[in-house]
């Protein structure tokens, strides 16, 4: 799960009011309504201070696994406690220590890390056992009365050394308030089992923790709170470079991945070491996921803007399908159809005694008809600039005739032409259709009784009526938590969203145009 360098991560969503409610703990839900009240009075009173930089609007919230028991941690931890001072005292008087007292100090190393793992599952999904184990060794553990500032400005907290940046708390038992304002006023958060929090970033070996930022901190009830520091990181971590190595060259051996590469051949030709330097490079940004098994894959960034490489196991991609009638797309109607007739070119019947006088005549079915105005003494070439509008009722044809007024006797014809309205698409057509007319010495030799009359220049366009909507609602069905895909050792998900971006979005909706849902 890569986040993008130099990209500060998004918190999660703020839990509601009713999940805090509900939350495992030994205080009883009375003092927790008595606190929020008097907080909540509190703040009314106070003048508030703006935020400091850096605080986050909406505070990143844990997620917490169910089999999380707030009650069964602080056992574990008191008693954890006990057994790790009583060893650290005999190691200090360099005494051996009793093989039964170090067996059960690494039960409870075990048992302790089982419950610690479940109170915030997204941060702790980045620590395999050895790791998770030898970060719960090595963290220091405070034990917190009531009321009790764990950082905050002098004189609140004179007594703690300053240590900005370089720590973060773990709270394992408890409630904290957070401060906004670094003397203890301002905005006011509570927090639970499970949270980070801390007066600045601090990051986990190469990855930045997802943790809330206050001014002060201070314990509402009694806390138990792990001190966590960039060097206990590191120790925690420190077999992450050996664990990256690993990463990259399985990385390079992923079915996907060697056909970019150009198989395994190619890991020592130059393409192969610059894909090599590539995926170590891309390690640095990288978060190392372990997940148990029916567990879900967390992370802050959203999976489908990730890729992922599954080193080891198998890994389901699941969601719910929801499925929705899709009705047959009808075309519009035609309603109208525009018909604008501009000039004509080279007609038949003009003289030098007796110049074209012509008009048109402009035919729909047998009933619908226009005519356009005549243009005296013409001749051969004449423009009209007319147009006309009719109510289209399915006809197939649109006839145009052209006419010679006469004032001594009938008008005579100059040309005339059918056009097909089956082949004028919806956009409308615009051209040239040539005139005929019948030979008037039609003989033996002739291939065709009419001849041609000259060109007409015409516009055809239609008015669309969309579809009338469908009379009833889609049909729809839901079938959730279905298996998509299952992804196998040493496949990748995600790259081809990376390559192709919106495009591959484009392709899967495309593919399912023709599906009837």
């Amino acid at each position: 799960l890569a986040p993008r360098p130099g990209q500060v991560q998004k918190p999660l969503p703020q839990r509601p009011e009713s999940a805090l409610q509900r939350r495992g703990t030994s205080a009883s839900r009375a003092r927790i309504v008595a606190a929020q009240q008097a907080a909540a009075q509190q703040q009314q009173q106070q003048q508030h201070e703006p935020r400091p930089r850096g605080l986050y609007d909406d505070p990143v919230q844990p997620v917490r696994d169910s089999s999380a028991d707030e009650g069964e941690i602080k056992r574990l931890l008191t008693l954890y406690m006990r057994q790790r001072q009583m060893l650290q005292d005999i190691q200090k008087n360099r005494r051996r220590a009793p093989q039964n007292l170090e067996t059960e100090l690494r039960a409870l190393d075990q048992s302790l890390a089982r419950q610690v793992r479940a109170t915030n599952t997204l941060f702790f999904q980045r620590f395999d056992e050895p790791q998770l184990e030898r970060l719960i060794r090595a963290t220091p553990y405070m034990k917190l009365s009531q009321g009790r500032w764990i950082f905050a400005e002098p004189p609140l907290s004179a007594e703690w050394p300053p240590a900005r940046g370089d720590r973060a708390f773990l709270l394992l038992s408890g409630v904290v308030s957070l401060y906004s304002h670094p003397q203890g006023a301002g905005l006011k958060t509570q927090i639970f089992p499970g949270d980070v929090f801390g007066d600045d970033q601090l990051w986990a070996g190469d990855e930045m923790l997802q943790s809330h930022i206050a001014g002060a901190a201070q314990a509402e009830e009694p806390c138990i709170v792990g001190v966590l520091t960039t060097q206990l990181l590191h120790t925690a971590f420190a077999d992450r470079a050996i664990g990256n190595r690993r990463i990259v060259q399985k990385a390079l051996k992923a079915p996907a991945i060697a056909k970019v590469n150009g198989g395994p051949s190619c890991e020592t030709g130059e393409a192969g070491t610059a894909m090599v330097s590539a995926f170590q490079a891309l390690t640095q940004y990288t978060a190392n996921v372990h997940v148990k098994q029916g567990q879900q894959i967390l992370s802050p960034e959203p999976l489908d803007q990730s890729v992922l490489f599954l080193a080891k196991g198998r890994v389901s991609v699941r969601a719910d399908l929801h499925l929705v009638e899709k009705f047959a797309l009808q075309a519009p109607q035609r309603s109208r159809l525009h018909v604008f007739v501009e000039k004509a070119e080279g007609l038949a019947g003009d003289s030098w005694m007796d110049r074209l006088d012509p008009y048109c005549i402009v035919k729909l079915g047998e009933y619908k008809r226009f005519q356009s105005p005549v243009v005296w003494n013409a001749g051969k070439n004449v423009t009209w600039d007319y147009s006309g509008t009719f109510t289209y009722g399915g006809e197939e044809e649109l006839e145009i005739v052209v006419m010679d007024r006469d004032m001594m006797s009938s008008d005579d014809l100059c040309g005339a032409v059918s056009i097909g309205l089956g082949a004028i698409s919806d956009a409308g057509w615009t051209g040239s259709v040539q005139l005929k007319r019948p030979r008037k010495n039609f003989g033996f030799g002739d291939a065709s009784a009419e001849e041609a009359a000259g060109k007409l220049f015409v516009s055809l366009r239609w008015e669309l009526e969309p579809p009338a909507p469908p009379r009833r609602a889609p049909k729809e069905r839901l079938f959730p938590d279905q298996t998509l895909l299952e992804l196998e050792e040493q496949q990748c998900w995600g790259h081809e969203t990376v390559a192709l971006g919106v495009d591959l979005v484009r392709m899967l909706e495309r593919s399912g145009e023709a599906l009837p849902y």
